[in-house]
């Protein structure tokens, strides 16, 4: 079998072997990229202000998820990234009570690749909008997700919009479908 199934979670392809196990036929990097690059919405001042805060994901957008081949290519495929940096806010004791988010402009999105010389090579990225065109946010939607705050640790609205991308599906006239 020489077909690519699925990545694992370090974006390495497999595929089923004989032995109806996975195994890993070959892996390539993705070299550090600035987040800004993946996501137009995000302005440099927030990141620079949130780095001061702690925040240091800026070279390390959390792409991966949602591996699908492009049709008719033999080494390029879409993958989303994650719902934007977050991370837990917890109190001293260690108690978790919402997530916070230091970028709160980030637009989840579909990032098309290619696999070249051992690397991931970004072709472009392709914010994820609503039915209006507006960039949708991975901020929580409503009071049955977790409380969203900002990088200050003040609590921001849910956004109704808000998702967390985790894998993608193609139709045959090329739309994507997208499961949060």
């Amino acid at each position: 079998m020489n077909s690519f199934l699925e990545a694992n979670e370090l974006n390495i392809p497999i595929k089923a072997t004989s032995n109806h196990r996975a195994s890993i036929i070959e892996v390539f990097e993705l070299k550090p990229i600035d987040i800004s690059n993946l996501n137009p919405n995000i302005q440099l001042d927030s990141i620079e202000y949130s780095e001061s805060k702690g925040y240091k994901g800026r070279n390390s957008p959390g792409i991966g998820s949602g591996l699908i081949r492009v049709p008719k290519t033999k080494n390029e495929f879409y993958m989303l990234t994650d719902r934007g940096p977050n991370f837990d806010n917890a109190n001293g004791a260690g108690k978790v009570y919402g997530k916070i988010f230091p970028l709160e402009n980030f637009a989840p999105a579909i990032v098309h690749v290619k696999l070249e010389n051992k690397t991931i090579q970004i072709i472009k990225s392709i914010p994820i909008v609503d039915s209006n065109g507006k960039s949708v946010t991975g901020i929580s939607n409503g009071k049955d997700d977790e409380t969203p705050y900002d990088i200050n640790e003040k609590v921001i609205p849910y956004r109704p919009g808000g998702i967390d991308t985790e894998s993608q599906e193609q139709s045959r006239v090329r739309e994507s479908c997208i499961s949060s």
